[in-house]
């Protein structure tokens, strides 16, 4: 769940600091409709992933 609040805060640019930044890897990782942004889509299927639904 915290991964799904961090993306979400990521994505609406509220101001992370520093050290939660994530790497450029992670972000990657995060894309999980391979679609090169991070939208509200990829944090819908990392919900549905987490509550075991994909």
């Amino acid at each position: 769940m915290a991964d799904a609040v961090f993306l979400l805060r990521y994505i609406t640019e509220d101001p992370l600091p520093a050290p939660q930044m994530p790497s450029s890897r992670r972000l990657y990782a995060a894309d999980l409709d391979e679609d090169g942004c991070l939208t509200m889509l990829d944090v819908m299927r990392l919900l549905s992933r987490i509550s075991g639904q994909a």
